[in-house]
């Protein structure tokens, strides 16, 4: 036995398990609970939330596909406290989902934002590795 026929089992052992269009009603439940914990989250945020609450919220922000707002969490928790890691990396992964968007729309000036935006991140994170923050 070779080392590419091994890769290729291990590989076959750890596909996925697709699922079928029959019943989605398990799907429906995990979004709706899904969205239930993001609006109490959401609401306990207060007036001076920690930038761990902050980060948690604009996750779960992300998982139901809410951009803007995981965007404006995130950036509050960077305001707060400038980061590397989780938050800045979401942060230019959400801006590159706007920029997409305005792609598809046609819109030169949102690419060009959005861009910006995504150019500034990755140069924070880089001033941050170098200690020039």
């Amino acid at each position: 036995m070779g080392l590419f026929s091994l890769k290729r089992r291990r590989n076959e052992e750890t596909k996925p398990v697709e699922r079928g269009r029959g019943d989605d009603s398990g799907e429906v439940g995990a979004a709706s609970e899904l969205s239930a914990k993001v609006l109490e989250s959401a609401t306990s945020l207060g007036d001076d939330p920690s930038i761990s609450q902050l980060n948690e919220v604009a996750d779960l922000y992300m998982q139901i596909g809410d951009t803007d707002r995981a965007i404006e969490l995130f950036e509050r928790s960077m305001a707060k406290e400038k980061q590397l890691g989780k938050v800045s990396t979401s942060l230019v992964k959400l801006y590159n989902v706007k920029r997409a968007a305005a792609a598809r729309a046609g819109d030169d000036e949102a690419i060009a934002y959005w861009m910006k935006r995504s150019q500034a991140m990755l140069q924070l994170s880089k001033d941050m590795l170098r200690g020039n923050v």
